[in-house]
């Protein structure tokens, strides 16, 4: 099985301004529709697909 990692830099709310955080983003060992999230030491494993609408859903704010 491929493992594959991203690396999400955290961000504050002024553009280009980075707290120097990474999120980690790596699918999980035997369930392809699952991901395993690391931030702040914590690791939590969830849906790829909610996480996906969640992003979509919370990013769907400026459509007036």
């Amino acid at each position: 099985m491929v493992v594959v990692k991203c690396t999400v830099r955290t961000q504050e709310e002024t553009p280009d301004s980075f707290e120097g955080d990474e999120v980690l983003v790596e699918s999980h060992w035997n369930r392809p529709a699952l991901v395993r999230i690391t931030a702040g030491g914590k690791t939590v494993i969830v849906s790829a697909a909610e996480l996906i609408a969640a992003v979509k859903n919370a990013t769907n704010t400026a459509k007036y």
